[in-house]
């Protein structure tokens, strides 16, 4: 166990060095963040800074199916990569009114209700955190 944890140590300082060199497509995909997010490599405020930018890119995607039959695909996909980035927000400590207000901020409440299901905030950031959910977006 301790030799796991060391080489995860060794992977975090190296992942570290690269990040200066990883390309900012590469920095935002769901997967890597969580990984940086789980090494300690983000600042709260970088990790709040990626949350908003991500947001803005989903919103940009929906817009671009808004006038097509594909539309709910669209929506479907954008829920499903949301809760990458919810876990991705819990674990760098942003706080939930922080994302909550920037989901909102980017989509409508109705759409926001679609595509941030009540389980993502239970699993991420408790039952209280999940009654304000419901309040805001009114279900």
């Amino acid at each position: 166990m301790k030799k796991l944890k060391n080489q995860i140590y060794d992977l975090g300082e190296t992942v570290g060095q690269l990040s200066a060199f990883i390309s900012e497509e590469l920095l935002l995909s769901a997967r890597v963040l969580l990984w940086l997010a789980f090494l300690g490599i983000l600042s709260a405020e970088k990790a709040i800074e990626v949350v908003n930018e991500r947001l803005q890119d989903e919103k940009r995607f929906i817009e671009s199916y808004v006038e097509t039959r594909f539309k709910e695909r669209a929506i479907k996909s954008v829920k499903d990569r949301l809760g990458w980035l919810v876990e991705f927000a819990s674990k760098n400590s942003v706080p939930f009114d922080r994302l909550a207000s920037s989901i909102i901020g980017n989509f409508n409440f109705d759409l926001s209700k679609e595509i941030m299901p009540l389980k993502f905030v239970v699993r991420f950031y408790g039952s209280d955190n999940a009654s304000k959910w419901k309040n805001l977006v009114g279900l």
